[in-house]
């Protein structure tokens, strides 16, 4: 009898182990709770940010994810990297602003960028490129900038 329970607690845990596991990749995290975060603000309006900092986490950005707070983003820190990033829609299946930000400016919006279609092959996909070396690119929601003012030149205060 005790063998008998012994097997059936086996099989009860590989089977919730196994859903567990499947559970996961099949429904990522809305947030990563490894990021750092902070904040910063453009024309007194606060956004709360998770910062990524690595290549990794770079090409993560925001993949998979199926919405974004409304006065949240996801800040990519290139300071210091002397980069020219290109950035794409790769698994991002919400609509961006992305906010690029050299010496604490905007330098360029690329607004309302839309999700790629589902049967768009990569070498198609569209790509957005920073217009110089710059030190960050903030993505918030899609229309974000012109619902509330946002422009180029704008200084952005970062609270990081």
């Amino acid at each position: 009898m005790s063998i008998l329970g012994v097997a059936v607690f086996i099989v009860v845990v590989g089977f919730l182990t196994k859903n567990l596991q499947k559970g996961v990749a099949e429904t990522p995290s809305q947030t990563n709770a490894n990021l750092a975060t902070g904040y910063l603000t453009i024309r007194n309006i606060r956004v709360d940010v998770e910062i990524v900092k690595t290549d990794e986490e770079r090409a993560k950005g925001l993949s998979f994810r199926s919405d974004l707070k409304q006065y949240s983003g996801l800040l990519f820190d290139f300071k210091d990297q002397n980069k020219q990033p290109i950035f794409w829609m790769k698994d991002t299946s919400i609509p961006l602003d992305i906010i690029w930000i050299k010496n604490d400016k905007i330098v360029k919006i690329n607004a309302n960028v839309q999700p790629e279609k589902s049967d768009t092959l990569e070498k198609n996909y569209k790509l957005y490129k920073a217009p110089s070396i710059i030190d960050y690119v903030l993505e918030v929601n899609g229309n974000w900038c012109d619902q509330n003012g946002i422009s180029v030149g704008d200084s952005v205060s970062f609270f990081l």
